[in-house]
């Protein structure tokens, strides 16, 4: 149905993770897809791509590179590339519901997905490219649906108890991670910036501080620039309002 054209193999400096899918951003031209970089583990990467395209700037980080000068991401859509094992694939696949449950709650274009080359493709709303928070959550959740869950009224509960990075990022913010998926266009949508930092701050330092854990992650408020962070004081708000 597609014909993909693969990008050049690179190595990057990532941490370790238990549940190994890999992202990379595609672009489409009819049933011809481009993957823009070699696929990443490490989702942070997924963020420099916005930070460097709204700066104009290129990124080099951890052996990452991008420069928006050379490419550009499509924005009528979200579109990536999924690649992990087959029994990941499968799973990803069966657990679906889950996320399209998410996007209707929030009124969001449902997902599609394919197979494509033994790998999975997926487009989604271009909603989740508003801001790093909005596709640190969406990558997150993509993540998520690797998982194998007993009950689905409870998956966000089985999913905290895992021994994995997903398991350690939700546990701590069960019910703040649940106040979010009921509230996504509310946090996600671009407020100032991509990442709701200026550009003074450099890529070094939003890579670090524009993902889901500084969205979610009460010590993180302490620190006075991610309290300020824009996207962080919308969820605060909420929190506040839900006496979570």
């Amino acid at each position: 149905m597609f014909k993909l054209t693969r990008a050049s193999k690179r190595n990057y400096s990532e941490i370790i993770q238990q549940k190994e899918v890999l992202f990379s951003f595609v672009n489409r031209k009819g049933k011809e897809l481009h993957e823009m970089f070699f696929p990443v583990n490490c989702r942070d990467f997924l963020n420099d791509v916005l930070v460097a395209e709204e700066s104009k700037e290129k990124v080099y980080i951890y052996g990452f590179q991008y420069n928006p000068h050379e490419q550009v991401l499509d924005r009528d859509a979200t579109r990536f590339l999924i690649t992990c094992d087959a029994e990941d694939r499968d799973t990803i696949i069966d657990n679906i519901g889950l996320l399209w449950d998410i996007e209707k709650t929030n009124n969001i274009k449902r997902t599609i997905f394919y197979g494509v080359e033994g790998e999975l493709y997926i487009e989604a709303s271009p909603i989740w490219l508003q801001s790093t928070f909005g596709i640190s959550l969406y990558t997150f959740l993509i993540k998520a649906l690797a998982y194998q869950y007993n009950d689905y009224n409870t998956w966000i509960e089985e999913l905290a108890k895992q021994d994995t990075n997903e398991g350690k990022y939700v546990s701590p913010n069960v019910k703040e991670f649940k106040l979010l998926l009921l509230n996504i266009k509310k946090v996600i949508l671009h407020k100032k910036t991509v990442s709701g930092y200026s550009k003074d701050y450099g890529y070094h330092y939003i890579h670090n501080n524009s993902g889901l854990v500084t969205l979610l992650e009460p010590s993180k408020k302490n620190l006075k620039d991610i309290a300020e962070n824009p996207y962080r004081k919308v969820m605060d708000t909420l929190i506040g309002e839900a006496n979570v």
